[in-house]
Protein backbone atom coordinates (compact mmCIF):
# COMPACT_ATOMS: atom_id res chain seq x y z
CA UNK A 1 0.00 0.00 0.00
CA UNK A 2 1.27 3.24 -0.83
CA UNK A 3 1.92 6.17 2.30
CA UNK A 4 -1.55 7.72 2.48
CA UNK A 5 -2.14 11.72 2.99
CA UNK A 6 -2.08 11.22 6.72
CA UNK A 7 1.04 8.47 6.92
CA UNK A 8 2.98 11.71 5.32
CA UNK A 9 1.35 13.93 8.05
CA UNK A 10 2.45 11.73 10.87
CA UNK A 11 5.69 11.40 9.27
CA UNK A 12 6.08 15.22 9.29
CA UNK A 13 6.09 15.13 5.12
CA UNK A 14 3.19 17.76 5.02
CA UNK A 15 2.91 20.33 7.60
CA UNK A 16 -0.57 20.20 10.16
CA UNK A 17 -1.82 22.37 12.64
CA UNK A 18 -1.68 19.64 15.27
CA UNK A 19 -3.74 19.30 18.36
CA UNK A 20 -2.68 15.99 19.88
CA UNK A 21 -0.03 13.55 19.59
CA UNK A 22 1.57 10.38 21.28
CA UNK A 23 2.86 6.99 20.49
CA UNK A 24 0.29 5.70 18.37
CA UNK A 25 -2.36 8.42 17.31
CA UNK A 26 -1.73 11.93 16.15
CA UNK A 27 -4.68 14.76 15.88
CA UNK A 28 -4.94 17.63 13.80
CA UNK A 29 -7.05 20.42 12.14
CA UNK A 30 -8.98 19.31 8.95
CA UNK A 31 -7.61 22.02 6.52
CA UNK A 32 -11.37 21.55 4.83
CA UNK A 33 -13.25 21.57 7.75
CA UNK A 34 -17.41 21.37 7.30
CA UNK A 35 -17.96 23.38 10.39
CA UNK A 36 -15.05 25.16 11.83
CA UNK A 37 -12.62 23.35 14.74
CA UNK A 38 -12.93 20.14 12.91
CA UNK A 39 -10.43 17.37 14.12
CA UNK A 40 -8.92 14.45 12.14
CA UNK A 41 -7.87 11.88 14.59
CA UNK A 42 -5.26 9.12 12.97
CA UNK A 43 -3.76 5.88 14.21
CA UNK A 44 -0.06 6.39 13.27
CA UNK A 45 -0.30 2.53 11.47
CA UNK A 46 -1.84 3.03 8.17
CA UNK A 47 -5.09 0.62 8.31
CA UNK A 48 -7.69 1.34 5.48
CA UNK A 49 -10.71 0.05 7.38
CA UNK A 50 -11.29 0.81 11.29
CA UNK A 51 -12.85 -3.00 12.07
CA UNK A 52 -8.66 -4.25 11.30
CA UNK A 53 -7.74 -1.82 13.42
CA UNK A 54 -6.39 -4.05 16.65
CA UNK A 55 -8.40 -3.68 19.51
CA UNK A 56 -6.12 -2.00 21.91
CA UNK A 57 -5.61 0.81 19.19
CA UNK A 58 -9.07 1.26 18.78
CA UNK A 59 -9.75 1.48 22.25
CA UNK A 60 -6.58 4.42 22.67
CA UNK A 61 -8.10 5.93 19.83
CA UNK A 62 -11.52 6.49 21.65
CA UNK A 63 -9.78 7.72 25.01
CA UNK A 64 -8.17 10.16 22.83
CA UNK A 65 -11.29 10.76 21.05
CA UNK A 66 -12.91 11.67 24.08
CA UNK A 67 -10.62 14.19 25.22
CA UNK A 68 -10.92 15.88 21.92
CA UNK A 69 -14.46 16.24 22.15
CA UNK A 70 -14.17 17.77 25.84
CA UNK A 71 -11.52 20.05 24.62
CA UNK A 72 -14.08 20.66 21.87
CA UNK A 73 -17.07 21.51 24.18
CA UNK A 74 -14.54 23.57 26.01
CA UNK A 75 -13.49 25.71 22.75
CA UNK A 76 -16.95 25.33 21.00
CA UNK A 77 -19.68 25.86 24.25
CA UNK A 78 -22.42 27.11 22.25
CA UNK A 79 -22.33 24.05 19.85
CA UNK A 80 -24.70 21.34 21.18
CA UNK A 81 -22.57 18.23 20.48
CA UNK A 82 -19.20 17.10 19.01
CA UNK A 83 -20.13 14.45 15.98
CA UNK A 84 -17.72 11.48 15.67
CA UNK A 85 -17.30 10.03 12.69
CA UNK A 86 -15.53 7.15 10.95
CA UNK A 87 -16.56 6.88 7.74
CA UNK A 88 -13.63 6.86 5.44
CA UNK A 89 -14.85 7.97 2.04
CA UNK A 90 -12.39 10.88 1.33
CA UNK A 91 -9.13 9.32 2.12
CA UNK A 92 -10.50 5.23 1.99
CA UNK A 93 -6.28 3.90 2.54
CA UNK A 94 -6.11 5.35 6.37
CA UNK A 95 -8.59 4.62 8.99
CA UNK A 96 -9.84 8.06 10.98
CA UNK A 97 -12.37 9.49 12.78
CA UNK A 98 -13.64 13.12 12.10
CA UNK A 99 -14.66 15.14 15.18
CA UNK A 100 -17.17 17.87 14.21
CA UNK A 101 -18.41 20.49 16.74
CA UNK A 102 -21.97 20.72 15.54
CA UNK A 103 -25.84 21.94 16.76
CA UNK A 104 -27.62 20.40 13.85
CA UNK A 105 -27.13 17.58 11.02
CA UNK A 106 -27.41 19.66 8.50
CA UNK A 107 -23.63 21.46 9.65
CA UNK A 108 -23.04 18.10 9.19
CA UNK A 109 -23.85 17.99 5.43
CA UNK A 110 -22.27 21.99 4.94
CA UNK A 111 -19.79 22.11 2.02
CA UNK A 112 -16.15 22.26 3.11
CA UNK A 113 -14.55 25.58 2.02
CA UNK A 114 -12.79 25.46 -1.22
CA UNK A 115 -8.97 27.58 -2.22
CA UNK A 116 -6.18 27.57 0.15
CA UNK A 117 -6.72 26.78 3.75
CA UNK A 118 -7.09 29.80 6.53
CA UNK A 119 -3.89 28.69 8.19
CA UNK A 120 -3.57 31.75 10.65
CA UNK A 121 -7.75 30.82 11.53
CA UNK A 122 -6.04 26.92 11.81
CA UNK A 123 -3.32 27.72 13.73
CA UNK A 124 -5.43 29.71 16.36
CA UNK A 125 -8.04 27.26 16.90
CA UNK A 126 -5.36 24.49 17.39
CA UNK A 127 -3.58 26.33 19.96
CA UNK A 128 -6.76 26.87 22.05
CA UNK A 129 -7.48 23.49 21.76
CA UNK A 130 -4.17 22.70 23.36
CA UNK A 131 -5.06 24.87 25.92
CA UNK A 132 -8.34 23.02 26.48
CA UNK A 133 -6.28 19.60 26.45
CA UNK A 134 -3.16 21.16 29.10
CA UNK A 135 -6.76 22.01 31.30
CA UNK A 136 -8.44 19.06 31.58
Amino acid sequence: MEPSVFTHIVNRDIPCHAVYEDDQCMAFMDIAPVQDGMIVLVPKQQIAHFEDIPAQTAAHLTSVAQKLMRALRTVFPDKKKIALIVEGLDLPDHAHIKLIPVSSGEELAADPPTGEPDHATLEALATKIQAALTNE
